[in-house]
């Protein structure tokens, strides 16, 4: 999932996006390979004009996270992890201080 600024265009050149996500319901935590897909995507969008240097990284998992993940949100700025938990309002989103 790709989310941009407001008033950014998604079909614009240099378009400013705002958050790169993945979502998935796999019986596996995320970790941090899921995140460094999100690095690569970030990567493949600034080679094509798009303007992602600040963009979140979200990882939104069905069955939680492996503490490699983890451990990057705490020490990162641009990393969000929401699980089922937070998503209802029962637990914490990690990530993005």
């Amino acid at each position: 999932m790709l989310a941009m600024v407001p008033g950014e265009r998604p079909q614009s050149p240099r378009a400013v996006i705002a958050l790169i996500g993945e979502a998935k319901a796999t019986i596996q935590p995320r970790g941090l390979k899921d995140l460094e897909r999100l690095e690569h995507i970030r990567t493949l969008l600034a080679a094509q004009g798009h303007r992602p240097d600040d963009a979140a990284l979200a990882l939104f998992s069905l069955h939680g996270f492996r503490q490699d993940v983890i451990d990057a949100a705490a020490r990162r700025r641009d990393v969000l992890l929401v699980d089922v938990s937070a998503l209802y309002g029962d637990g914490p989103v990690r990530g993005l201080r």
